[in-house]
Parts: C-alpha cells; sequence; structure tokens
C-alpha cells in the first residue's frame, strides 16, 4: 500500500482506493465494536444506537463491502 506521500494525485490506481476502503472497513469494525460495547453499559432506556455520522460511516462500509466482497 502506498502512503500518502508516495501517492501522485495524477496517477492514483485502483489498489490505492482499494487499499484505502479495506482500511477504512477495518477501522470501522474497531470503532463499531467499541460503540457498542460502551452502548452496553448504558441504561437500556439511554440506548437508541443511532449517530448521524456513524450511519453514514455504515452505509459507506456495507457498499464497499459488497463493491469488493469483503
Amino acid at each position: 500500500m502506498r502512503n500518502w506521500g508516495q501517492i501522485d494525485l495524477n496517477d492514483v490506481r485502483d489498489e490505492d482506493i482499494q487499499d484505502r476502503d479495506v482500511a477504512i472497513i477495518e477501522l470501522w469494525d474497531v470503532l463499531e465494536r467499541h460503540v457498542k460495547m460502551i452502548d452496553a453499559t448504558r441504561h437500556p432506556n439511554d440506548r437508541d444506537g443511532s449517530h448521524p455520522v456513524l450511519d453514514k460511516y455504515r452505509r459507506f462500509v456495507n457498499e464497499v463491502r459488497g463493491l469488493y466482497g469483503l
């Protein structure tokens, strides 16, 4: 995986995009587990599980998983 300093924005490769997407999915999986763990410690009346930013990333990750079969 090329890092930011190695990527010429005029020469972005499909592998760079896929590597980025896989990294986002891995980060999402860790974040989602953490949020669920924290949410489990809350009072049942305070749990709704929704958050606009998390919902946006959840949609993105689910779409990317479908694209790459991850």
